[in-house]
C-alpha cells in the first residue's frame, strides 16, 4: 500500500506539481480535494506534495468532523503555497518555487520514521513480555506464601481444636421423677443450615425454618449417638441422653474463641420440625439452671419491625430503623439476632449490635449473637459491645 507521500513522490516523479503546506493552531482535520491529510510527525503541520496545476479546495474540520473554514487555493507547477489555520480562519501566508526533491526527500523521512516506530514499538513488546515475566514470578511466588500461610493456620486450628469429650460437657442423669415412656426430642440452634449438620443415629437431621433449628423429633427415651459439625468441624460426637417427653435443647455458643453446644432440658417435647422453639417451657438444665425467658420488645411490634428492616434495600435505611426503635424499645438476644440476619455485611450487623447493646435484657446471652458474623474480629467486636 502506497503512502501518501510516497504517491506524491511518485506523480511529482512523472510531470512538474506543486506543493501545499497548512500550518494549524490547534489539532484538526485538514482535507484537500476531499481527501484527508494527515501531519508531519511532531508537528502541526500538513504537506501535501504533488498537486497538479489550478485550483484545489482545502476543507478543516474538527476532531469530531465538524466544517470549521475553507478556501480555494491555486498552485501552478512547481509552485509551493503556504497557508495558516487560526480561529476558524485560513490565510495565505506566502508562495515560493517548490523545493527539487522535496517529495524522495519527505518519502526517504517517512520510511526512517516507520522503521524508528517498529523499532520501539518492538523495544516495547519486549519490555512488557519481560514485565509479564516478572509479575508471573511474582504471582507465583505469592501463591507458594498463600499456601503455606494457609497450611500453617490449619496446622495451627487442628493444635487447638478442642476434642470430642470436652466439646460438650454431659447431660445429667435424668431425674427419676421426671421419667416417661412418651418419645422425647432433640433441638440444636444458633448453627447455620448452610453451613452446620446434625446426625441422630447416623441420620441427618432436617432444619426447621419455624424452629431455626436442626429438630429430631420423636426419639425414644434413652441414649441416642448424636453428632454436631459446623464447616465439617465436630463439636459433638458421642452419646446424648433423651428424655420421655422433653426437648434435649442445645444451643451452639462462642467461648474461648472456639464453638461449644450447652443443653437444657425443656417441655414439652417437640413433635414436629418447624415448631416454634419459644413455645417450649424452661425445664430441668442439662449443665445449669435455666432462668425464665426475660422479656423484650412485643412480638407484633417486632414482627413488624423485622418486616420493615427486610424491605429496606440499603444497610443505611435499615439501620436508621433499628435505632429508632432502639430508643424506645428493649431487645432479647434472639431479637438481636433476627435484626442483623437481614442487613448483607458482617460490619453492619456489628454495628446493629452495638446500636442494640445498651438495651438488651439479656446481656449474659450475647455469646449467642457470634453466631450471626462470620469471621472471628466481627465476632471479637460483638462480644466486645457488651463488656
Amino acid at each position: 500500500m502506497l503512502t501518501p507521500l510516497l504517491f506524491s513522490a511518485l506523480l511529482s516523479g512523472s510531470a512538474a506539481a506543486g506543493d501545499l503546506q497548512i500550518a494549524t493552531a490547534v489539532p484538526v482535520v485538514v482535507f484537500v480535494d476531499g481527501r484527508p491529510e494527515t501531519y508531519r510527525p511532531g508537528s502541526l503541520t500538513v504537506i501535501v506534495r504533488g498537486l497538479g496545476d489550478g485550483d484545489h479546495q482545502v476543507v478543516v474540520r474538527s476532531i469530531i468532523g465538524k466544517q470549521l473554514a475553507e478556501m480555494t487555493v491555486a498552485i501552478g507547477a512547481d509552485e509551493e503555497v503556504r497557508l495558516s489555520y487560526r480561529k476558524k480562519a485560513i490565510t495565505e501566508l506566502g508562495r515560493g518555487q517548490a523545493r527539487p526533491g522535496a517529495a524522495e526527500e519527505d518519502a526517504a523521512q517517512q520510511a526512517a520514521d516507520d522503521a524508528e516506530r517498529a523499532a520501539r514499538a518492538e523495544a516495547r513488546a519486549a519490555a512488557a513480555s519481560q514485565a509479564m515475566a516478572g509479575l508471573a514470578n511474582m504471582v507465583e511466588t505469592t501463591a507458594e506464601q498463600v499456601e503455606a500461610l494457609v497450611a500453617e493456620a490449619k496446622d495451627e486450628e487442628a493444635d487447638s481444636a478442642p476434642s470430642v469429650a470436652e466439646s460438650l460437657p454431659p447431660l445429667v442423669d435424668p431425674d427419676p421423677d421426671a421419667a416417661s415412656d412418651e418419645p422425647g426430642s432433640l433441638s440444636v440452634s444458633e448453627l447455620s443450615p448452610l453451613t452446620g449438620a446434625v446426625w441422630v443415629d447416623g441420620e441427618a437431621l432436617k432444619y426447621g425454618a419455624g424452629s431455626r433449628a436442626f429438630v429430631a423429633p420423636g426419639l425414644s427415651p434413652g441414649q441416642h449417638t448424636v453428632r454436631i459439625e459446623n464447616n465439617g468441624r465436630p463439636y459433638h460426637d458421642g452419646p446424648m441422653e433423651i428424655r420421655g417427653d422433653q426437648n434435649t435443647r442445645c444451643v451452639l455458643v462462642y467461648e474461648g474463641l472456639t464453638w461449644a453446644p450447652s443443653c437444657h432440658y425443656t417441655t414439652p417435647a417437640l413433635t414436629e420440625v418447624n415448631q416454634t422453639l419459644a413455645t417450649l417451657s424452661a425445664g430441668t438444665s442439662a449443665t445449669a439452671s435455666a432462668p425464665a425467658a426475660p422479656a423484650g420488645m412485643d412480638a407484633s411490634g417486632f414482627a413488624a419491625l423485622r418486616g420493615a428492616v427486610e424491605a429496606e434495600s440499603f444497610s443505611s435505611d435499615q439501620l436508621a430503623l433499628i435505632r429508632s426503635a432502639a430508643s424506645k424499645n428493649r431487645f432479647t438476644i434472639d431479637q438481636v439476632g433476627q435484626l442483623m440476619d437481614p442487613l448483607f455485611s458482617d460490619s453492619d450487623k456489628v454495628d446493629v449490635v452495638r446500636l442494640l447493646a445498651d438495651r438488651v435484657v439479656d446481656p449474659e446471652n450475647a455469646a449467642l449473637l457470634a453466631g450471626h458474623v462470620s469471621f472471628s474480629t466481627d465476632k471479637e467486636a460483638v462480644l466486645a459491645a457488651f463488656e
